[in-house]
């Protein structure tokens, strides 16, 4: 395995949450496993725990932190919750038909106990059905992303 590669989650080594074994299977990094050090072309398979699967994030742009620090903005690809009439592959985490609208993940297998669905805040890239159905949202990238910065690779003088 990879450093920091995910090989268990609460002790399962295999989930049983979503629909098939492809699903099921656990990859990824552990968030707090990062690599220290990125650079634009890279992409980050981050196994993230409250949704049990990973999220493949990948470069948005170039940031500057607290008028300071100059980073690499990373943000999960805008398809990781679209429906499989959009993104065959997310089949397997449509729990039940019809599958939910693209934007929403059913985590009540994840999370026992409750019903939850997931989202972005404001139903960022959901289907538009989804968000005409609640006044007032107005969902913006810019606010409501998922995103990590991160120290790009530098040379250094010596």
């Amino acid at each position: 395995f990879e450093k920091g590669q995910m090989v268990a989650w609460h002790g399962k080594e295999v989930l049983d949450y979503w629909s098939s074994d492809q699903c099921n299977t656990i990859t990824g990094r552990d968030p707090s496993g990062l690599p220290l050090l990125v650079t634009k072309s890279d992409t980050m398979n981050l196994f993230i725990g409250q949704i049990c699967r990973p999220l493949i994030f990948q470069f948005e742009k170039d940031v500057t932190v607290d008028d300071e620090f100059e980073a690499l903005r990373f943000v999960p690809q805008v398809n990781s919750l679209s429906g499989p009439d959009q993104v065959p592959e997310n089949q397997c985490y449509c729990l039940e038909e019809p599958c939910l609208p693209s934007g929403l993940l059913d985590i009540s297998g994840c999370q026992p106990g409750s019903p939850i669905y997931m989202s972005w805040p404001h139903f960022l890239h959901a289907d538009p059905k989804v968000i005409d159905g609640v006044q007032g949202l107005a969902p913006d990238e810019a606010k409501h992303s998922f995103i990590i910065d991160m120290l790009p690779v530098r040379t250094f003088d010596h």
